[in-house]
């Protein structure tokens, strides 16, 4: 319907249309730009805390897997430690030399 109506006709219900909303806008504290711009903003600084995070935790992650690599180490070598104990003594070297 808005394809056969005349230029001259739209031109009028524009401007009070405009008018509203520059009214509302106003009301409402800020402009739809103004809106957009702040949530532009928003959505930035929340990507800047996400990519601060996985920095974070990929600073921590070589530091965390070394820590557990020394944990079991640890355990490693107190397992071959008590696997050595266990093993019978070997004669001592006195009895060797009784031997000769």
């Amino acid at each position: 319907m808005f394809l056969y109506l005349s230029h001259s006709l739209c031109l009028p219900l524009s401007t009070p249309i405009g008018s509203l909303l520059m009214a509302l806008q106003k009301y409402c504290g800020e402009t739809v730009q103004e809106r957009k711009q702040k949530d532009r903003k928003a959505l930035q600084e929340l990507k800047l805390e996400e990519r601060k995070t996985r920095l974070h935790f990929t600073e921590l992650l070589p530091e965390e897997i070394e820590s557990n690599l020394q944990k079991n180490r640890s355990k490693d070598d107190a397992k071959k430690i008590e696997a050595l104990l266990n093993l019978p003594r070997n004669p001592s070297s006195s009895g060797k030399q009784n031997k000769d």
